[in-house]
C-alpha cells in the first residue's frame, strides 16, 4: 500500500477540525477573548473638591494592569484600557488616594474629585494627628469618634481631623466609629520628636434597624373619637380586632369583665351592668334596639368594641343619663378593612407611622 507523506501544502484538513462550530464551547471563548481583546478610551479629568479645578500630576493605576497615567496641566488624562471595568487609584502628595472602580464598555468619559490634605504643622512634637475619609472617595468624615488607648477620645472637626497632644508611648492604638460605617481600628508608630498625621478610611456600613411599627387608622373611627378615647385609656375594656378573632360571639368575649355580667332569658343573652340593669349597645354610633340580639352581630364583622360601666360612659352614649354603661361597637364595614395595627420591616429607620384609611369599607 502506497501512503503520501504529509504536507504542508495541503492545510485545508487541519483548518476544518480545529474550526469552531457556532454556539460551541469554544465559539463562547473566542468570542470572550475577543471581548477582552477590545481597547476602550476613556478620557478623564482629575479636579479639585474645593474650587472645582484641574489637578495636574495625579498618578492614576489600574489594579492588575502595567504602567501608570499622569494628569496634565489641566487635569485631563487619556487611557486606552480593555473593556470591562477595572479598579483604579489615584494618587498625589497632599490629596487624599482615591480608590475607585472604572467601567470601560464604550469609550466616554469620566471625572475624579480628590480632597487636599488639611495643611499641618509636623515640627510639634509628641502629636498624633488622625484624619478621617470616607472610603473610596477620601471625603472628609465629620463627627466620627477616634479613641486613643490611654488617651482618650476626640471627635472629627469639618475637615476629618481630631488631634492627640503630648503622647509619650512609641506606637498608639487608634479606634474610629462613627454611626453608618465600619469601625476601623489600627496600631500606629509615632515618631515623637515631630508631629505623626495618619489616613484612616471608613467604609458605609447598612445599618440593620429595628422593626417600624406601623399602626393604620379609619379615618371614621379617628373622625368618632375611637383613637382619641383609646390613646387616653378612657375605655374601660377594649375588645381589638385581635381579640374579637378568637371570638364565636360577642357575648363570649363579655363573660367575665369586672362590671359586667351575661344572663340568659329564654335562650336570648343579656348584658348587665353593675346595678344588673341592661347595658345599652351601639353600632357604629347608634343605639340598637333593646329587643335586639347582641350576638346577631357577628364578631367578625366587627373591627373594635369599647366597654363602659355607668359612670365611665362617655356623654354621646348616655353619659350621665346612662346608668347601667354601655358597648359600642365599630364594624368593619364603616371603618375599613385595612383598619388593623401591624408590624413590618422597615429599611429607612425605627418609629411610629400613622396612616388613614379613606372612609367607608374596603372591598
Amino acid at each position: 500500500m502506497n501512503c503520501r507523506p504529509f504536507s504542508p501544502a495541503r492545510p485545508v484538513l487541519l483548518a476544518l477540525l480545529v474550526s469552531p462550530l457556532p454556539g460551541s464551547a469554544a465559539a463562547a471563548a473566542a468570542q470572550e477573548a475577543e471581548a477582552e481583546a477590545r481597547v476602550v478610551r476613556l478620557t478623564g479629568r482629575v479636579v479639585a473638591a474645593a474650587g472645582g479645578e484641574g489637578v495636574p500630576g495625579v498618578v492614576i493605576r489600574l489594579f492588575g494592569r502595567p504602567g501608570r497615567h499622569v494628569t496634565g496641566a489641566d487635569g485631563s488624562v487619556s487611557l486606552d484600557v480593555p473593556a470591562g471595568r477595572h479598579a483604579l487609584s489615584a494618587w498625589k502628595p497632599g490629596y487624599v488616594t482615591v480608590e475607585s472602580t472604572l467601567p470601560a464598555e464604550i469609550p466616554g468619559r469620566f471625572t475624579l474629585v480628590m480632597h487636599r490634605l488639611p495643611a499641618v504643622d509636623l515640627s510639634v512634637p509628641a502629636r498624633l494627628v488622625v484624619r478621617v475619609g470616607e472610603s473610596g472617595s477620601g471625603r472628609p468624615v465629620e463627627g466620627a469618634a477616634v479613641s486613643l488607648t490611654g488617651g482618650g477620645m476626640r471627635v472629627t472637626d469639618a475637615r476629618g481631623l481630631a488631634e492627640f497632644a503630648d503622647l509619650s508611648d512609641p506606637v498608639a492604638e487608634v479606634t474610629v466609629e462613627m454611626i453608618g460605617f465600619r469601625k476601623q481600628a489600627a496600631q500606629i508608630s509615632l515618631r515623637l520628636e515631630r508631629t505623626t498625621m495618619v489616613q484612616m478610611a471608613m467604609a458605609v456600613e447598612a445599618i440593620g434597624l429595628e422593626p417600624l411599627e406601623v399602626e393604620v387608622r379609619s379615618r371614621f373611627l379617628e373622625a368618632r373619637g375611637v383613637y382619641w378615647r383609646i390613646d387616653r385609656g378612657r375605655v374601660q375594656h377594649l375588645l381589638t380586632r385581635d381579640a374579637l378573632d378568637t371570638l364565636s360571639t360577642l357575648t363570649d368575649g363579655l363573660k367575665g369583665l369586672p362590671g359586667v355580667r351575661v344572663e340568659y332569658i329564654r335562650g336570648l343573652p343579656h348584658v348587665l351592668g353593675r346595678r344588673s340593669c341592661p347595658v345599652r349597645v351601639f353600632l357604629d354610633g347608634s343605639p340598637i334596639f333593646s329587643d335586639t340580639n347582641i350576638d346577631d352581630v357577628l364578631p367578625k364583622e366587627v373591627e373594635v368594641a369599647e366597654i363602659y360601666l355607668a359612670e365611665r360612659t362617655p356623654v354621646q352614649f348616655g353619659g350621665i343619663d346612662n346608668r347601667c354603661g354601655a358597648i359600642v361597637l365599630w364594624s368593619r364595614r364603616k371603618a375599613g378593612r385595612g383598619s388593623r395595627r401591624g408590624r413590618y420591616t422597615s429599611e429607612g429607620g425605627g418609629g411610629t407611622t400613622t396612616q388613614r384609611e379613606p372612609d367607608g369599607g374596603m372591598p
